[in-house]
């Protein structure tokens, strides 16, 4: 996180940063802690056959984008904002749009390191220079609302497959637009910038804008047409395997074809069980408990049914020695549980929560 911006509450800031953890791969998976993993999850639950992620949503589609209140704001006022973002960028604005201060940003940085070309990459903005832009730079004023020109629908609580330099792509480009929100949000508004619906309209729209060779590509386009050079521009080559550019994403959109349950637990045990049947019959891939509930009996009535789901807990940690009537097949199971243990330590997972009175967030 950008010092001077890690006092913070806000989840959608948060996502915002999680790809510069250091050796992330090319694609990762992140997940809120109220998502559970129902059954067994294949290599092609996540991608597809070219290598793009899976991008998974709910059934209804957002219509028009409506400007966030500049206070407070429910979720719902924060999707639509994020929808009105992505329409005015992806919709209205031509692919080949860039902003003359970014242009001229970009190019004095060029030229201070003594750097030019399309092999030359954009960098993203240093943590340390994003609050300094942040209070000097506002961005560019969003209309009231906004039609889209192409369907887009809510996306899904269940774990994200992200393709990381779609997630490098989107802090360079609209740094300012981030950078602002992170410094004057310390807590969830309605004019955040949804990390889960900004990645979703990109990957499905433009996957080889995530790549580095794509926005220098597009600086000396800009150059070249100020300076109305007659010369072609070279051509320059994006490979979309997520190293790249991003891999061509595909959309499975519903309950049934996203394999997905939204569960909200509430102070009513009739409903609850009604949730509760729903993810039995249908056996989904994912499901998410949303907490709504208050009472002793639908959190009794909640840890019932996720101990039912997950009867057998397992302790990841370095045991000792069996104790006295233990037989072999204790030692078996500590061995794989340590092999585990030692492989899940390798991997870079992270986890960033907050903890506050009626809620949380992962």
């Amino acid at each position: 996180m950008p010092y001077g911006m890690r006092l913070t509450v806000d989840s959608h800031v948060i996502e915002q940063h999680l790809w510069r953890v250091r050796n992330m791969t090319a694609v990762h998976v992140y997940m809120n802690d109220d998502y559970f993993v129902n059954r067994d999850v294949a290599i092609t639950d996540l991608f597809n056959e070219y290598g793009g992620t899976i991008v998974r949503t709910e059934k209804g589609i957002l219509r028009k984008g409506v400007l966030g209140p500049q206070k407070g704001g429910t979720w719902g006022d924060g999707v639509r904002h994020t929808h009105l973002f992505n329409i005015m960028e992806l919709d209205v604005l031509h692919e080949d749009y860039l902003p003359a201060e970014l242009e001229r940003k970009w190019s004095a940085e060029r030229l201070q390191r003594g750097a030019s070309g399309v092999d030359v990459p954009v960098s993203p903005m240093a943590l340390n220079e994003i609050i300094d832009t942040a209070y000097a730079h506002a961005p560019a004023p969003l209309p009231a609302t906004l039609l889209p020109r192409r369907h887009r629908r809510y996306a899904t609580h269940a774990p994200f497959v992200y393709c990381t330099n779609m997630h490098r792509f989107l802090q360079t480009r609209y740094g300012v637009e981030l950078g602002y929100n992170a410094l004057r949000h310390r807590s969830r508004k309605a004019r955040d910038l949804f990390v889960p619906f900004l990645y979703n309209a990109f990957i499905m729209a433009r996957p080889w804008q995530a790549s580095p060779r794509f926005l220098p590509y597009l600086l000396e386009l800009h150059r070249s047409r100020r300076e109305a050079r007659t010369d072609a521009m070279p051509p320059t080559q994006i490979v979309l395997d997520n190293f790249d550019g991003c891999g061509p994403a595909s959309l499975r959109g519903g309950s049934v074809a996203s394999e997905c349950i939204f569960g909200k637990f509430v102070d009513n045990v009739t409903a609850n069980e009604a949730v509760m049947e729903r993810v039995r019959q249908t056996n989904p891939l994912y499901f998410n408990i949303n907490a709504g509930f208050s009472t002793a009996e639908a959190a009794a009535q909640l840890r019932s049914f996720l101990h039912g789901k997950f009867p057998t807990p397992v302790y990841l940690e370095v045991g000792g020695a069996p104790t006295a009537g233990e037989d072999v097949a204790y030692g078996a199971e500590e061995g794989a549980l340590s092999r585990l243990f030692g492989d899940l330590m390798a991997l870079p997972v992270v986890w960033s929560g907050r903890r506050e009175e009626g809620g949380g967030g992962g």
